[in-house]
């Protein structure tokens, strides 16, 4: 789910966080500041961190699906907070 599709392209990252916490979602994002809020307030959600300026969908498509094993092992470490994930 994209965050526009959510009704919150313009919420603050709180707002953001607070709702991939309520509906049980991972927040796919390239901003640091995600990182910060998981070392000060836990998980859930999880973060998933894309190491990349500006990828197109495309790119943000395939990391994902290349790395959909490691994606899996993240999902079922109860301790896991912070994958990142490089693209290119």
């Amino acid at each position: 789910m994209h965050v526009r599709s959510l009704n919150l392209g313009r919420a603050s990252d709180t707002q953001i966080w607070e709702t991939a916490k309520r509906l049980g979602l991972f927040l796919v994002t390239r901003d640091y500041d995600f990182q910060a809020m998981s070392v000060m307030r836990g998980h859930p959600p999880k973060i998933i961190h894309l190491e990349a300026f500006n990828p197109t969908n495309a790119e943000v498509i395939a990391v994902l699906r290349r790395h959909a094993a490691d994606i899996d092992r993240f999902a079922a470490d109860e301790d896991g907070r912070f994958l990142p994930l490089r693209i290119r």
